[in-house]
């Protein structure tokens, strides 16, 4: 199967450009040529491995935003490896940062092992052996950064791996953040956004290593905007949650936070209100919230009392809870 380019006929410049491979049209004795032989010429020489027997099915989206490359690939459980003849033989230098959206991940180099689970990021150098194995279905998102480009080239050299989930210099909300910014452009890879992109992805693999990257004004406020959306999504639930604590979480000005928000084509109070409703739609139409009764799901989306939820609730959506519920039983039970 030949590697195929992506590109919208109709508006040819509205995104990246993208290079796609899977295998699933691949006869799956020659699916690990195949596959290595991609990887090879459009992100990294590597040796792969099918595990628990089950013959290798992968998909591959690589983005181009200039001064960085994503990759959001997926497959089966399988191994890769970059063996020290390999980095000689097809040489790359380059610093990967690799999120892990599903599955359980194993990585190791230079002695130096990491476990990975979905939300994780593990940053590595391309110039060293390593092995990054797959245990079960899996999907990542990888992040391919040329160390001598400008805003990389002095990023200390890494002597192995490093496990982004315990650097004390990125906390949860950043990593939310990142996770945001890498799974929304994959999603809607328009060119008009992918310096932004760049410069907000290099600020934070910079500070978890230990550097300070100078950066736009753009990737500042969408760093800061999803940094306060993240506390939003974790704060959201709590019926005593207010714009004032946010406020204060992030350091500034209630005025300046409202900017913020707008700059974003909302605002603080809605994007409050649509982080509680959405939490609340998942828990009456899902398994999960099934056996919670309205009043307990009003408690658990931030909500003081449940005459206030159904009100506002049946503003937001049209229907009430109960109806709403009532509607997914019945959808499921068809």
């Amino acid at each position: 199967m030949p590697l195929k380019q992506s590109s919208s006929n109709a508006q040819p410049h509205r995104y990246v450009s993208i290079i796609e491979a899977c295998t699933d049209s691949i006869d799956p004795a020659h699916r690990i040529p195949y596959w290595e032989a991609h990887n090879a010429a459009e992100l990294v020489g590597l040796r792969c491995r099918e595990l628990n027997g089950v013959p290798l099915q992968a998909q591959e989206r690589n983005y181009d935003l200039g001064a960085l490359r994503l990759s959001d690939i997926s497959g089966s459980a399988h191994e890769i490896e970059r063996s020290q003849s390999m980095v000689r033989r097809l040489p790359k230098t380059s610093l990967f940062a690799s999120l892990l959206v599903e599955g359980q991940g194993y990585f190791l180099q230079a002695g130096k092992q990491v476990w990975l689970k979905p939300g994780e990021v593990v940053l590595y150098s391309t110039d060293q052996p390593y092995l990054f194995g797959f245990s079960q279905p899996m999907r990542q998102i990888l992040v391919d950064l040329n160390v001598n480009s400008p805003g990389c080239n002095e990023w200390p050299r890494l002597a192995g791996p490093v496990y982004v989930g315990k650097n004390q210099r990125l906390d949860r909300y950043d990593m939310a953040s990142f996770a945001n910014i890498v799974s929304s452009f994959v999603q809607l890879p328009e060119q008009r956004r992918a310096d932004c992109v760049v410069g907000s992805i290099q600020s934070l693999i910079g500070r978890a290593l230990g550097t300070t990257p100078v950066r736009s004004r753009a990737a500042t406020a969408q760093l800061r905007y999803l940094r306060a959306k993240a506390f939003i999504t974790e704060r959201a639930a709590d019926p005593q949650f207010s714009r004032d604590e946010l406020a204060a979480f992030m350091g500034v000005s209630l005025r300046s936070l409202e900017r913020l928000f707008a700059q974003f084509g909302t605002t603080l109070a809605d994007d409050i209100w649509a982080r509680r409703f959405a939490k609340a739609h998942v828990l009456l139409t899902t398994a999960h919230g099934c056996a919670l009764s309205i009043g307990e799901i009003a408690a658990r989306t931030g909500f003081s009392t449940q005459a206030h939820f159904s009100t506002a609730f049946r503003n937001y959506y049209g229907v009430t809870p109960r109806q709403l519920r009532k509607q997914s039983l019945a959808l499921h039970a068809n």
